[in-house]
């Protein structure tokens, strides 16, 4: 809620705290509780598809050694091998977000 305090005012007009905070659905705007709630599950769920995106990488860099051996010998196909795997396997295959 602290969160909420200090950025209830912001002027950062389309940030997603400004938004939640101040926006307005069917004359409603999210309690307190709501806007907890929702910031519990965008954590979680960061924390999660970090997690899974790290631990599919690093699969798949041991099942493919000489992959792997790539990127030590040449660092700067990092960047693009990261997209890449993040493209090959995603995190999450399906998610379905409602507002």
């Amino acid at each position: 809620m602290e969160l909420a305090a200090n950025r209830r005012d912001d002027s950062k007009d389309g940030a997603v705290i400004h938004t939640l905070l101040n926006g307005v659905v069917k004359g409603e705007s999210l309690n307190e509780f709501e806007f907890c709630s929702f910031f519990s599950i965008r954590i979680a769920r960061a924390v999660e598809a970090t997690r899974t995106a790290t631990s599919q990488g690093t699969r798949l860099l041991i099942e493919h050694p000489e992959q792997h051996r790539m990127f030590i010998d040449n660092p700067s196909l990092i960047p693009d091998a990261v997209e890449e795997i993040l493209r090959f396997n995603p995190p999450f295959t399906h998610t379905q977000l409602t507002a």
